[in-house]
């Protein structure tokens, strides 16, 4: 993440086995992060990223059957109350002109309930604040850190 950035870290959960993910986490970060937010995830392939996402929307939005939007790069999910979480992976794009392609800048506009973004380094110079979630894999477990982030204003 950018040092330029401001940011508090909220919580650190560490040694989390994924029961573990169920019963803590999402019931203490969904306390800490109240809808409408962005939260931009950032771990290693593999950490288990989607894996998260699809918990955490089950848990506290009631949708299921969430898959990676890695080849459609953005996913929308209609929540029981009928608004809406968008899911994206920025993996495979290179530029910010193909960010505003797939209008950002409208999403951004809302409204929505949540917009949860991987591999988010491009998205980052478009907000204002966001909640930034870091996911590290150990051998069985996963560590995670919470922080509520600041970007100043340019000029």
């Amino acid at each position: 993440m950018d040092t330029l950035l401001r940011s508090k870290l909220l919580k650190t959960w560490t040694g989390l086995s994924k029961p573990d993910v169920i019963s803590t986490l999402i019931p203490e970060l969904n306390a800490l992060v109240h809808s409408p937010s962005i939260i931009l995830l950032e771990g290693d392939l593999g950490a288990g990223k989607t894996s998260f996402v699809s918990r955490f929307l089950e848990q506290v939005t009631g949708i299921k059957d969430v898959s990676s939007p890695t080849y459609s790069l953005i996913s929308e999910y209609k929540t029981y109350k009928g608004t809406s979480v968008y899911h994206l992976d920025l993996y495979r794009l290179e530029s910010e002109e193909e960010l505003f392609d797939l209008g950002i800048e409208e999403l951004l506009a809302g409204p929505y309930e949540y917009i949860i973004v991987e591999w988010a380094d491009l998205l980052i110079p478009q907000l204002k604040e966001f909640y930034h979630l870091a996911i590290e894999k150990s051998l069985d477990t996963r560590n995670y850190q919470l922080h509520k982030v600041f970007v100043p204003l340019q000029g």
